[in-house]
C-alpha cells in the first residue's frame, strides 16, 4: 500500500512439486525494471536471500501497470 498505491492485491502460495511458490500481485503504480531504483532495497534483500537456499525471485512491473512478484523456493527433503 506503501509504495504502490494500489487499490487490489492477491497473494497465492503454491505447492509445486518439491518447491513452495509465493505469488503478489497488485494493481498499483508499478515501476520500471530498467531504471535503477530511487529507494529501498527490499526486493533485492529478498532475491539474495532466496539464492541463499536455492530458489529465485521474477519481479514483472511497468509504470501504471501494477507489480507481480514470484518466489519461489525449494522444500527441504526428508
Amino acid at each position: 500500500i506503501r509504495h504502490a498505491r494500489a487499490q487490489e492485491a492477491s497473494v497465492q502460495l503454491k505447492r509445486e512439486d518439491a518447491q513452495v511458490r509465493l505469488e503478489v500481485r497488485d494493481d498499483g503504480v508499478g515501476f520500471d525494471l530498467e531504471q535503477p531504483r530511487q529507494q529501498g532495497n527490499g526486493l533485492s534483500n529478498l532475491a539474495s536471500r532466496a539464492r541463499k537456499i536455492g530458489g529465485h525471485v521474477q519481479v514483472s512491473s511497468k509504470p501504471g501497470q501494477g507489480a507481480r512478484i514470484e518466489v519461489a523456493l525449494p522444500l527441504p527433503t526428508r
